[in-house]
């Protein structure tokens, strides 16, 4: 309440000094003219709508500048401490920085609270408000714990309402968060995508001969004239079943297959490092899944290979973490 209280009060006062004046106008104006004259009425009301849209503008504008400055400050002295851990995504770096800014300017209680009343800190106040409610105070949080250790419980902590007027910092943080996992994401499944692809010519143009066993149903040894090698299942000259299958490259897909296509439970390792584990449908990934990038970086969750969205845990290399739904490489959900 205390966030619209400056606002009203500014208003209902440009509003009742204009009624006052209205009346006041109206009134010499019958006793010059016998007329209360409504063509200056209709202007004074115009008048006082725009004195009151000013007063609302201008209270806004100020608690724009509340804000700012209080992100200012919270970037400025956790913000950075916060990221040199690791241990945590943009978004929750910065929303772990308001958190710990409101803890500090919020020490103090209702006295803290009744002086941004009589500063007109309209934010800070409405925010302390809500930490009052919640009982969340500085002095409550585990003594015995370490700095990282007392952050990563702020993490857990639900700050309420008290973190609405920060919501546009936070979640520009979350923006920049996704565009980094879509980029990241889609520049490795576009190397392993490629990868693929060259695999797959090689595969086409190659020649095949079998060296061992029964090629066409059964169990044996194929081998192209690129050097590239089956070892395992047949059915009708199709790789079916279980084996392994060695590129010349060093690409290698070990697990199920189904007439031709990685199919069932495999391993499938690319030339850059890169490795996919889980399952596969016809070729593609498939189900749960473990894809793990040639930097360090790694993917666990759920793949549907045929609407190309899947959902799970992205981890970077550097250790930060990101849940949420992607679709085609691009996340649309963040949990």
């Amino acid at each position: 309440m205390s966030g619209i209280l400056p606002s009203a009060i500014i208003t209902i006062g440009i509003l009742v000094f204009g009624i006052f004046f209205l009346i006041k106008k109206r009134k010499d104006n019958k006793k010059k003219t016998g007329s209360y004259g409504f063509g200056c009425l209709i202007t004074i009301i115009v008048v006082i709508g725009l004195l009151a849209t000013v007063g609302i503008v201008a209270y806004n504008g100020y608690k724009e500048a509340e804000i700012r400055s209080d992100i200012k400050k919270a970037q400025a002295i956790y913000l950075s401490n916060i990221k040199n851990y690791k241990n945590f995504s943009n978004r929750e770096a910065k929303e772990l920085s308001i958190k710990l800014f409101l803890l500090d300017a919020c020490e103090g209680g209702q006295k803290k609270l009744e002086t941004y009343y009589i500063t007109d800190s309209s934010v800070k106040s409405s925010a302390c408000h809500e930490l009052l409610r919640l009982n969340i105070k500085k002095e409550n949080l585990p003594s015995s714990k370490t700095e990282l250790e007392i952050i990563k419980y702020l993490n857990t902590v639900n700050f309420g309402k008290a973190l609405d007027n920060y919501q546009n910092f936070i979640n520009e943080s979350k923006k920049e968060t996704n565009n980094e996992i879509n980029e990241s994401k889609k520049e490795k499944n576009n190397e392993i995508n490629e990868s693929k692809k060259e695999t797959n010519n090689e595969i086409t143009k190659a020649n095949w001969k079998c060296i061992s066993g029964d090629c066409y149903t059964g169990s044996g040894i194929l081998v192209s004239n690129n050097s590239d090698r089956y070892e395992g299942i047949f059915k009708w000259g199709k790789f079916h079943g279980k084996g392994v299958l060695t590129y010349a490259d060093g690409h290698k897909y070990s697990g199920d297959f189904k007439i031709g296509y990685y199919h069932g439970i495999g391993i499938e390792t690319f030339v850059n490092g890169s490795i996919y584990s889980g399952g596969f449908k016809k070729g593609e990934p498939h189900g749960e899944i473990i894809q793990t990038f040639a930097d360090g970086a790694k993917f666990e969750g759920n793949i549907d290979s045929e609407t190309g969205v899947s959902k799970g845990v992205y981890i970077y290399a550097d250790g930060k973490i990101e849940k949420g739904t992607w679709e085609n490489d691009k996340l649309i959900k963040s949990e």
